[in-house]
């Protein structure tokens, strides 16, 4: 079988890791099994699913609402057991979770709003640039 038909819908975001086909869209996170093409697993989460990435055995999902009514978030959620085991709240600071991108060391994740904000995974926080004046003027960022 060629077509698998969701549980829910608007899909808005696919990743792949593996044997498993991870989709995100319309408040709802599916986990799908390739070998069988079948979903396995549904997550409902507050907003909508815009972007995800896997990290280990992670799965990060960006979610926020297109009025941008509620803060956005990201879900950091375990691919074995399919839970969420941690989210990270952008009050006043990102509206939509749009885009996530891991290089490796940190992940990124983009907003509807022009902001691109840093996130260490090591410890689920996102990372403050702090601004340092010169004596020329000059105003260089630091961690």
């Amino acid at each position: 079988n060629n077509t698998l038909t969701l549980s829910w819908n608007n899909a808005f975001s696919i990743v792949l890791d593996g044997q498993y086909l991870y989709v995100g869209g319309q408040m709802r996170i599916s986990k799908i099994d390739l070998s069988t093409f079948t979903e396995i697993s549904v997550i409902t989460v507050i907003q909508n699913v815009f972007d995800m990435v896997i990290v280990g055995t992670d799965l990060y999902a960006g979610v926020g609402n297109e009025d941008a009514v509620n803060v956005g978030r990201i879900h950091k959620i375990d691919t074995q057991s399919f839970t969420i085991t941690d989210t990270l709240l952008f009050a006043n600071i990102l509206h939509n979770c749009r885009g996530l991108y891991y290089n490796g060391e940190y992940l990124f994740v983009g907003d509807w709003s022009k902001l691109i904000k840093r996130i260490d995974l090591d410890t689920f926080t996102l990372i403050w640039l702090q601004k340092e004046y010169s004596k020329f003027g000059l105003i260089t960022y630091k961690r």
